[in-house]
């Protein structure tokens, strides 16, 4: 199994030695961490040359980008020529704290996509409360492939980013009672398009909500979407594995 998407340095409750040996332990064999804050560009960049199993993505979320300085550009780049570095992200827009920024999110959303055309790495991309804005700037700007992280909207909105060139990530809360979209879009998507994350230390699936999440608990994810989509598991996560490469 792999974890697409895990903010390991943001887990209190363990260190990062324990978290890949638990993620070894339970099958979980890569891990693909996300920048979020323009600090942890460093720190990505430094775990991915320290693990051989761990991969990173670099880019500053849309929340943080008030704290955004242009010299992050050139040291994006200078990152992203390893080859542990497998894409930008998780870049986007998010409408749903505070909308006194919008703008600015655009305008850094759009220089952190042509980032990722100029190095020919794939975008991982934050959407949320903000559907049409974000799907108008990838369909200008995106030209490498397109995943949509932790994908919590419609049949309908899944069914155009699938049309755009894209991978669609679930999370814990397709585990969740109250997830009344996800059922849907998991039995629409086509296995061939779909990857598994955690986005932890956040969104812990069930059973153990509550908890602090952490990338051994993919397996959770991954056991849903074969229960849904009435998959064997071995292939269904054989599949995913190339889907990730």
């Amino acid at each position: 199994m792999i974890d697409t998407h895990t903010h390991i340095n943001c887990i209190e409750e363990l260190s990062i030695d324990k978290i890949i040996q638990n993620a070894k332990d339970n099958g979980v064999e890569k891990l693909i961490v996300p920048a979020a804050y323009p600090s942890d560009i460093d720190i990505v960049a430094e775990l991915v040359e320290k693990y051989e199993n761990v991969y990173g993505l670099l880019g500053v979320h849309p929340s943080e980008v008030k704290d955004w300085d242009d010299s992050l550009i050139d040291k994006i780049k200078e990152y992203s020529i390893s080859p542990k570095i497998v894409g930008i992200g998780e870049i986007g827009l998010d409408y749903y704290w505070d909308k006194s920024f919008n703008d600015l999110q655009k305008e850094l959303f759009i220089k952190q996509i042509q980032i990722a055309n100029e190095h020919n790495l794939p975008i991982s991309i934050h959407m949320r409360e903000s559907t049409k804005d974000c799907m108008d700037i990838l369909k200008q700007y995106a030209k490498t492939k397109i995943i949509f992280h932790c994908f919590s909207g419609s049949k309908e909105t899944m069914m155009e980013c699938l049309k755009m060139n894209s991978m669609i990530s679930f999370a814990g809360p397709i585990t969740f009672k109250n997830a009344r979209q996800a059922p849907e879009c998991i039995k629409a998507c086509p296995i061939n398009r779909i990857i598994t994350e955690t986005d932890s230390p956040y969104l812990t699936p069930v059973p153990f909500r509550g908890k602090e999440n952490e990338p051994m608990y993919v397996e959770y994810v991954a056991k849903k979407i074969c229960e849904i989509k009435q998959l064997d598991e071995s292939n269904a996560c054989k599949q995913i594995e190339e889907n990730f490469n």
